[in-house]
């Protein structure tokens, strides 16, 4: 008795042509892939945020909160003053360098002026 066999899925035909050159097929993997980075990234920085939330953290100023604020100012004079020491030990390096008849020594004058520059204009610019 002949046996004959049934195809269990219906045949498909292939494409004749071949794909342009550079197309693989997966036009919306990139996209997809990007789409779950971002995703990934959004819970990764709102979790901690939300554990902190619900741990009782609020925008109040907590108690002693004076006393945090006081040592921040402190800081910060604290490193206005080590700038404008640095800067002046450096102006006082490049003076001898120049008193000494140093060829290199404009170039040095030159790059610390840019950086006094950086500090004082552009930078609290962009912090603003």
């Amino acid at each position: 008795m002949p046996t004959m066999s049934l195809p269990l899925l219906p045949s498909v035909t292939r494409r004749t042509s071949p794909r342009p050159p550079g197309q693989t097929g997966r036009v919306h993997a990139p996209l997809l892939q990007g789409a779950a980075g971002a995703l990934v990234a959004a819970v990764l920085v709102t979790a901690p945020l939300c554990a902190l939330q619900a741990a009782g953290l609020n925008a109040a100023e907590p108690v002693g909160g004076g006393a945090i604020k006081t040592l921040i100012e402190t800081l910060q004079s604290n490193w206005e003053w080590l700038i404008i020491t640095g800067i002046s030990l450096a102006l006082a390096i490049v003076a001898g360098l120049v008193i000494f008849g140093s060829q290199r020594a404009p170039e040095h004058v030159f790059r610390i002026a840019g950086g006094i520059v950086m500090l004082v204009v552009v930078i609290p610019a962009v912090l603003h």
